[in-house]
């Protein structure tokens, strides 16, 4: 159905991937393995998470769950951007 994967990343929690097949979009499958993910963080002491994507993945889901984007950057084929989020471990988990 899905998966995430993650990496403590210089004690933070790096968001690597993060995936759901298409048949199951839209169930809150993504949200579920997003908010173990960050409890995963927290309890390892993780002050932040990070994540990057693509303008045609996925940004608007991770400001969902509160991640806010720091950097952008545009150029890219097909007039696609690059985004960097990070998110405080210390806010509510959603």
């Amino acid at each position: 159905m899905g998966a995430i994967v993650v990496q403590l990343f210089w004690e933070q929690l790096h968001i690597k991937y993060l995936f759901v097949e298409e048949n199951y979009r839209g169930q809150g499958i993504a949200r579920r393995l997003m908010n173990h993910a960050l409890e995963y963080g927290k309890k390892r002491g993780c002050q932040f998470a990070f994540v990057e994507t693509m303008s045609f993945q996925a940004p608007a889901f991770y400001q969902k769950m509160g991640f806010k984007i720091e950097f952008s950057r545009s150029g890219y084929a097909a007039n696609t951007t690059f985004h960097y989020l990070k998110r405080s471990l210390a806010d509510k988990i959603i």
